[in-house]
């Protein structure tokens, strides 16, 4: 257990002191959010913030990112997910999901792994959809800000359909400070 900066072997049943905590955004700390309330877009490929599926971030930190999304629309629309965040930031993020060019989740070589490296909406992984079945993404990264602000997902339909594209509780992602 990391303890006041040190690593200290605990007994079992021990309390970790209120004051060595970490708090905020410290070295060590994962954080969670989860999305409420089911989200909808219709007719829009701009993307949107989910919201609440966001974190503070600080300048020069190291983070590891991780989270599983739920989601559904047309297969005619699908989805893509990406995320904004403080200007000049690195990352380096992929998300495993269903492959946008198949058309239902039995097609062969329907799970695709594809990797992003630039931050902001216009950098996104398009996903498929199922027209029926909730569909899952598990995106996962490496992420550091060059100045604090905010990590921020960001999701919209891939090709514009009057049918809602949705995301649904409890879609969420961890972020955790790595140095």
């Amino acid at each position: 257990m990391l303890i006041g900066g040190q690593l200290r072997e605990m007994p079992v049943g021990d309390t970790i002191p209120a004051d060595d905590l970490p708090t905020g955004d410290a070295p060590g700390l994962t954080r969670y959010v989860e999305l409420a309330s089911q989200a909808d877009v219709v007719a829009s490929t701009t993307p949107v913030n989910a919201a609440g599926m966001a974190f503070s971030v600080s300048a020069g930190a190291t983070y590891l990112l991780d989270g599983l999304i739920r989601y559904n629309g047309p297969t005619i629309s699908d989805v893509k997910i990406g995320f904004t965040g403080p200007a000049m930031a690195s990352i380096l993020w992929s998300a495993n999901g269903m492959d946008a060019s198949g058309t239902a989740m039995t097609t062969a070589g329907s799970l695709q792994t594809v990797g992003v490296t630039a931050i902001g909406a216009g950098n996104t992984i398009a996903l498929g959809c199922s027209g029926g079945l909730v569909t899952v993404a598990c995106p996962r990264g490496l992420f550091r800000p060059s100045a604090a602000g905010t990590l921020q997902l960001v999701w919209a339909q891939n090709s514009s359909n009057i049918l809602a594209s949705s995301l649904y509780p409890p879609s969420f992602l961890t972020l955790q400070r790595v140095a």
